[in-house]
């Protein structure tokens, strides 16, 4: 992947809607942060109700069940990728515990570390809420 620079013009994250702690990530971290960003306009895709950005993810052959995906206007991260490029877009405009998390995982060691353990604690969380898995759209 090359290297992208932090003046994007767009960013789109795309995440679980129906995990309850995507959902808290996105709507009590990710947006707060994103709001004081100005070098990006951030948007958020829930991956089960597939928009536009999101099919084109399941037709790429992006594996979305496995946590979330962040796209600019030039490259594509998924997994630990995305979590490590949140730390480094992300304003820290957070409560300090927040921004404790942001700032690790901009060191990519952390955020390869970390991103596995916040994977399992989804698996499990879907699993106790009766949630299926992500699945592709169907043709």
């Amino acid at each position: 992947m090359r290297k992208s620079t932090q003046s994007e013009q767009w960013v789109v994250l795309t995440y679980d809607g129906q995990c309850p702690l995507c959902r808290y990530a996105v709507e009590d971290v990710v947006m707060p942060a994103a709001k004081g960003s100005s070098s990006a306009r951030w948007t958020v895709e829930d991956a089960r109700h597939g928009r536009e950005a999101t099919l084109r993810l399941w037709a790429q052959g992006v594996p979305l069940n496995r946590g979330f995906c962040l796209q600019t206007d030039t490259d594509l991260y998924v997994g630990w990728r995305a979590l490590h490029q949140l730390g480094l877009r992300l304003e820290l405009k957070t409560p300090w515990w927040q921004k404790r998390v942001l700032v690790s995982v901009r060191r990519q060691w952390v955020a390869r570390l970390l991103y596995p353990i916040f994977v399992g604690l989804r698996w499990v969380v879907l699993r106790v809420s009766g949630v299926v898995p992500l699945r592709p759209p169907d043709p």
